[in-house]
C-alpha cells in the first residue's frame, strides 16, 4: 500500500511560454549568438562611399553614408521612419564602427556546419561557405522567438529566392556576414541583417525584412523596379500558460484527465484566466499578462486520489518571454487508505510557504510520508495514509503565529482519518507586526536619575473563530521593552481567561531582564464554548533604585459558532520625554503606533487619549509597515498618530485604539506617565520609590478599568 504519495509526482503541467510554440527544431551542438549592433541598429541602409536607387526604395529606418556625403546619395529613397546621416563624426560614422564590430563577431563564431541546397531548412546555428555560393530557392527558418541563425560567406554571395520565417523565428535574429560583394536577386524576399565588406546590389523589386550594411564598398545599389527595406521585424513574445493534466492509476483507479477541471486565476487582475477540462499533453494554452500573479487549481474528480503540483503552478509575477512549467498529477491510492492534504498559507511579512517545514506524525509520534516537507500553498502536500489519528505541525517561527483552519484539523493540528477519507488541513501563518520603534527624548535627570519605563504586548489567539462550536484556542503573547532606555525586571503576565502562561523564548542572554530589542514569547491554551473576550496584563519594573512599574494590556475576542473572525488591534504610546520635567512642566508630544496583528482588515479606525487632543493620524509614514492609504488597517499594517499637549504636573493617561470588522469592534489600550518635579520634592512622579510599587499599579489599573468598564457595558467586544 502507498503510505505517502507526495506533491513531487507530476500532476498538472502549466507551461508559461512566450507565445505559441511551434514544432521544436533539433538542438545544435554550437549555438549562434546575436552580435551587438550599437548605433547601427537604427539603420535600414548604411554604406561607405555612395548609394543609389534606380526607382523608389522605401525604408523604415535611418539611411546613411560614412565617410560619404549627402551628394553621394542618388535616386529616390522614401522614409517611413528614421532620417539621413552622412560624413564623418556623426551617427553614420559611429554606426559604421559598431557594424564592423558586429561583423567581426559573426566571423569569429564557430561553424555548426556547411552550406545547404534548395530547399534548405537549417536549424538555429552558424552555417558557413568558403566558396562564392549562389543560392536559388527557399531557405526556411523554423524556430522559437529567441533562436538565432548566422550565415557566413567567405567571398561573394548571390541570393535569389525567399527566406521564409516559420514558427516564431524572427528576422531580427538572422545575420549574414559576406567577405566580398553581396547580390540580392530580382523579386527576392530576403530577411535578416546583411553586413558585407564590399558592395551590395539589389537587382530589382526585392523586399528586404532587415538591414543592408556595406563596410568599405563603393556603393549600395537598389536597381530595377521599386524595392523596400523594412524591419527587421522583432515581435515581443507574449507570455502563455500551458496546463496539462496527468493521471496515474496504479492502485486500481480508472479516472482520466477530463474528470478534473483546471482553473487559472490571477490574484491581481491579470488577463488570460479561465477553466477547462483536464487534458494530457500538450494541454490547454492560455495567454497571460506580464507582471501579474497567477495560480492553477483543480476541482472535481473522483475521491481516492492525491494531487501534487510543482513550484511553477504559482507565479508571483509573470515575466514576459519566460517559459514557466507547472505540473499537477493525480495518483490513486490503495483501497482502504485515506487522503490528507496539508495546505500552507502565509499572511503578511516576507516569508513564503516553503519557509515553513511541515510535519505529519502518527499516534506514536513517528513522521510519516518521508517528511518533513517544505510548506506548499495551492494544492498543498498530499499524503496517502492508513486510517488513524495524526498530528500536523510545523517548525516554529517567532515572527509568525500559527492557526489551523477548516474542519479536518483541530486547533492543535490533530486529525482523525477513516478509510476513504479525503481531508484538507490548512495551516495559516500570520506575521506578527514589528511595531515601529519610537525613541523618546531622554536627558539625564541630575536630581533623581529617574527614567520612566514602558512595556508593550501583543496577544494573538489561534484560531480567532470556532465555527463548529466549542474547541481549544492557543494564545500567543509577545512582550517587549518599548522605552528601551533601561532594562525591565520582574516581568509578569496574566490573562483573565487563560492560564498558566508559559515563557517560550526571548531572554536572549538569560539574565531575567527584558532588554531593548528582546521579544519575549509566551503561550497559553484553553477551551472556549462561547464567544469570549479576555484581557492580558503585562507588568515590568525599571531596573534601578526606583523600581517603577509599567503595564501593558492586550484584548482579544474569539468568536464561537460563527465563521467570520473578529479583528485585533494593538496600540503603543510613547511620550517624547521619559525623564522628569522641572517644576512647571512643559510640552510633550505623544506618538501612537497602531497595528493590526489579526487576519481581517479594519475600518473606522480611531485613536483617542483621555489627557490629550486632538490625536492626528500621520499619513504616508514610510517608516511603518505598508500604509497604502486605502483607509483600511490591513493585517500586518501599522499607522502612526501624534498629539501635543502641555503637562504642568505629573500625569498618567491612557490612549484607546478602536477598529471594526465583521460586526466586531476591537479595542486596544496604552498607558504612559510623564513626571513633573514639585517644590520641595526632588523625588517626583509615580511611584516615588520601590516601596510604592503596588500603589503605582493600583493607579494604572484604575485608569485602565475606568476606560474599559463603559465599553464592556456597551458590549463592544462581543461584536454588538
Amino acid at each position: 500500500m502507498k503510505i505517502a504519495k507526495r506533491l513531487a509526482t507530476t500532476l498538472i503541467v502549466v507551461s508559461l511560454v512566450l507565445g505559441f510554440v511551434g514544432p521544436i527544431a533539433p538542438l545544435t551542438a554550437l549555438a549562434a549568438t546575436a552580435p551587438a549592433l550599437g548605433d547601427a541598429a537604427s539603420f535600414s541602409g548604411l554604406g561607405a562611399s555612395a548609394m543609389s536607387s534606380a526607382n523608389t526604395t522605401t525604408i523604415s529606418g535611418d539611411l546613411g553614408l560614412s565617410p560619404g556625403l549627402a551628394v553621394s546619395k542618388t535616386g529616390t529613397w522614401t522614409h517611413t521612419g528614421g532620417a539621413d546621416y552622412f560624413g564623418v563624426g556623426g551617427l553614420s560614422a559611429s554606426a559604421q564602427t559598431a557594424a564592423l564590430g558586429a561583423y567581426n563577431n559573426l566571423v569569429a563564431q564557430t561553424s555548426s556546419g556547411g552550406w545547404g541546397t534548395n530547399p534548405w531548412s537549417p536549424v538555429p546555428g552558424v552555417w558557413t561557405d568558403a566558396s562564392s555560393p549562389a543560392f536559388t530557392g527557399t531557405i526556411t527558418l523554423d524556430g522559437d522567438y529567441s533562436d538565432i541563425w548566422v550565415f557566413k560567406i567567405s567571398t561573394d554571395f548571390t541570393f535569389s529566392g525567399s527566406v521564409v520565417l516559420a514558427g516564431n523565428a524572427q528576422a531580427c535574429n538572422v545575420f549574414w556576414s559576406v567577405a566580398g560583394d553581396a547580390t540580392i536577386g530580382s523579386g527576392s524576399n530576403f530577411a535578416g541583417t546583411l553586413i558585407a565588406q564590399n558592395n551590395i546590389t539589389s537587382v530589382s523589386g526585392a523586399t528586404i525584412n532587415g538591414r543592408l550594411i556595406s563596410l568599405t564598398g563603393t556603393t549600395i545599389a537598389m536597381n530595377g523596379s521599386n524595392s523596400s527595406i523594412t524591419g527587421p521585424t522583432c515581435a515581443s513574445a507574449p507570455t502563455t500558460l500551458r496546463v496539462v493534466k496527468a493521471v496515474t492509476n496504479d492502485d486500481s483507479g480508472v479516472a482520466v484527465a477530463g474528470d478534473w477541471t483546471l482553473t487559472v486565476t490571477s490574484s491581481n487582475g491579470g488577463s488570460g484566466t479561465g477553466s477547462a477540462a483536464g487534458e494530457g499533453l500538450p494541454g490547454t494554452a492560455y495567454t497571460l499578462e506580464a507582471g501579474k500573479a497567477y495560480s492553477v487549481a483543480e476541482s472535481g474528480g473522483p475521491s481516492g486520489y492525491i494531487s501534487s503540483a510543482s513550484s511553477g503552478c504559482t507565479i508571483a509575477s509573470a515575466v514576459a518571454g519566460t517559459a514557466y512549467t507547472c505540473t499537477i498529477t493525480n495518483n490513486d491510492v490503495a483501497p482502504g487508505s485515506a487522503v490528507l492534504r496539508v495546505v500552507k498559507l502565509v499572511t503578511g511579512g516576507t516569508a513564503v510557504a516553503s519557509a515553513f517545514n511541515v510535519h505529519v506524525k502518527n499516534a506514536s509520534g513517528t513522521e510519516v510520508g518521508g517528511g518533513p516537507f517544505p510548506g506548499v500553498a495551492g494544492l498543498g502536500t498530499a499524503y496517502a495514509l492508513p486510517a488513524g489519528t495524526y498530528t500536523v505541525s510545523e517548525d516554529a517561527n517567532s515572527s509568525y503565529t500559527r492557526t489551523f483552519t477548516g474542519t479536518a484539523c483541530n486547533a492543535s493540528g490533530v486529525v482523525t482519518l477513516a478509510p476513504g477519507d479525503d481531508k484538507i488541513c490548512t495551516i495559516v501563518n500570520t506575521s506578527i507586526p514589528v511595531v515601529a520603534e519610537v525613541v523618546p527624548t531622554v536627558s539625564y535627570d541630575t536630581v533623581t536619575g529617574r527614567i520612566v519605563p514602558l512595556i508593550g504586548m501583543i496577544k494573538i489567539p489561534a484560531p480567532l473563530a470556532l465555527p463548529a462550536g466549542s474547541g481549544p484556542v492557543a494564545y500567543d503573547y509577545t512582550v517587549w521593552n518599548v522605552g528601551g532606555q533601561q532594562a525591565l525586571i520582574d516581568i509578569t503576565i496574566t490573562d483573565d481567561k487563560c492560564g498558566p502562561l508559559v515563557l517560550l523564548s526571548g531572554d536572549l542572554n538569560r539574565d531575567g531582564k527584558l532588554n531593548r530589542r528582546e521579544r519575549w514569547k509566551y503561550s497559553c491554551t484553553t477551551t472556549l464554548s462561547k464567544t469570549t473576550t479576555n484581557t492580558a496584563i503585562a507588568t515590568g519594573y525599571s531596573d534601578d533604585g526606583f523600581h517603577q512599574a509599567s503595564i501593558a494590556t492586550a484584548v482579544a475576542t474569539v468568536a464561537v459558532g460563527v465563521s467570520l473572525p473578529p479583528p485585533l488591534i494593538n496600540i503603543v504610546k510613547v511620550p517624547s520625554r521619559l525623564t522628569p520635567f522641572p517644576f512647571g512642566g512643559g510640552d510633550v508630544i505623544y506618538t501612537y503606533i497602531v497595528t493590526n496583528p489579526g487576519v481581517v482588515a479594519m475600518h473606522d479606525v480611531a485613536v483617542t487619549d483621555d489627557k490629550c487632543a486632538p490625536v492626528s493620524r500621520n499619513f504616508n509614514d514610510a517608516n511603518l509597515n505598508g500604509n497604502n492609504n486605502n483607509n483600511l488597517l490591513e493585517p500586518g499594517e501599522s499607522w502612526s498618530y501624534t498629539c501635543r499637549t502641555n503637562v504642568p504636573v505629573s500625569t498618567m493617561n491612557v490612549a484607546t485604539a478602536e477598529g471594526k470588522a465583521n460586526g466586531f469592534t476591537a479595542l486596544g489600550y496604552a498607558f504612559a506617565t510623564v513626571l513633573v518635579a514639585t517644590p520641595g520634592l526632588p523625588n517626583t512622579g509615580f511611584p516615588l520609590d520601590g516601596k510604592s510599587v503596588s500603589w503605582g499599579i493600583v493607579i494604572l489599573s484604575g485608569i485602565f478599568m475606568a476606560a474599559v468598564a463603559p465599553r464592556l457595558r456597551r458590549g463592544l467586544w462581543a461584536g454588538k
